[in-house]
């Protein structure tokens, strides 16, 4: 009999307890005691901790190596790997595996994909938030421990590889910028100028609707980056487009060709022989370029566009930069695609384990 053939499926609330954080109030905060982990921690290692002395139950402690579901507005799979015993916030599980029956590295990527098939189901849906019942009902492969541990660890290999390939992908991104700043930092003998006086500055057509849609005809960028075609705004050569509003506000791409920009876009090309276009796409990349507004929903201003302050070193210097810069942006779209091919594999892994496949 083949291990395929044993896999038995089971309910993740028969493997597990998942158990909901505490509903800290502000007043309980302080700036000593334990750590509260909060969501906003989970995604980002950087946020401040709140602390707090109050005594609550151990269900509520997290301990080192500790599995951690976030389940509201932002879905997520984390291990608690700080050395300290922290307390769990509401609207985050910790999930306490029956060893007898689960592995807890065959758990965290059951659990990954769980999140992402129902993330999958409820696309286009207002769900910001997984259903305790539907979550706890889901079932998944089981096959004996010892299978678990070889699939974990087939798993584990994949998901390094990804971030591997991520990580090279980043310096390499950190590169650019270093040789950007080597050349043209803050020296005070690099001339300035405003974008306005050099550049052509604009916001995308704004009254383009869906009807507009074509099968054919020029690549269009929206607030999102290329994502259709259109037939008309022709925007022609070398551009800049930016996304003025979103997620991806300041986001910049470099199109080259016949291309449309519409609303929630800032267009920028050079009209200036003191300036060459792909140098102000790497001018306007840096995540810290554009002057933003708002909070909750950041956005740019075309009047705020328009006075940014840039470098503008002589032709022969921007030329030397872009010429150095193209050997890395060679680099850049291998690694892009080695970490495609990686985040490839490693999903269709994650797949077939959670048919129980692998």
């Amino acid at each position: 009999m083949n291990v395929q053939s044993r896999v038995k499926h089971v309910a993740l609330g028969d493997i597990a307890e998942f158990i909901n954080g505490a509903a800290f109030k502000p007043s309980d905060w302080t700036g000593e005691g334990r750590r509260i982990i909060r969501i906003q921690n989970l995604n980002d290692p950087s946020k401040p901790f709140n602390r707090t002395t109050a005594a609550l139950p151990a269900k509520y402690e997290v301990h080192p190596g500790t599995l951690l579901v976030s389940w509201s507005a932002s879905l997520g799979v984390f291990e608690w790997n700080e050395p300290d015993i922290a307390l769990l916030n509401q609207h985050i599980f910790k999930v306490v595996p029956d060893v007898q029956q689960v592995t807890q590295d065959y758990l965290r990527h059951m659990l990954e994909n769980a999140l992402l098939d129902m993330a999958r189901h409820h696309r286009g849906s207002t769900m910001v938030h997984v259903n305790r019942g539907e979550f706890l009902g889901t079932t998944i492969p089981l096959p004996p421990l010892e299978e678990q541990k070889r699939i974990a660890a087939i798993l584990d290999q994949a998901d390094a590889l990804r971030r591997l390939r991520r990580r090279a992908l980043d310096r390499l991104n950190t590169l650019g910028q270093a040789i950007f700043h080597d050349m043209f930092g803050d020296d005070g003998r690099t001339p300035t100028a405003t974008l306005a006086e050099v550049a052509y500055v604009n916001w995308g057509d704004t009254s383009v609707t869906k009807s507009q849609y074509i099968e054919e005809g020029y690549t269009t960028f929206s607030a999102t980056g290329p994502d259709g075609y259109r037939d008309k705004f022709d925007f022609d050569g070398y551009g800049v487009v930016l996304s003025a509003i979103g997620a991806r506000c300041g986001k910049t791409w470099l199109a080259s060709g016949k291309w449309s920009a519409i609303k929630n876009t800032i267009v920028l090309y050079s009209e200036s022989d003191r300036l060459m276009t792909p140098f102000l796409y790497w001018l306007t990349r840096s995540p810290d370029f554009w002057p933003k507004r708002g909070a909750a929903q950041p956005f740019i201003t075309i009047g705020d566009a328009r006075k940014c302050q840039i470098v503008l070193p002589k032709i022969e210097r921007q030329q030397a930069f872009l010429k150095r810069i193209g050997k890395i942006d060679a680099q850049l779209s291998a690694a892009h695609l080695g970490e495609d091919l990686a985040s490839s594999l490693f999903t269709s892994l994650q797949h077939r384990a959670f048919r129980g496949e692998l």
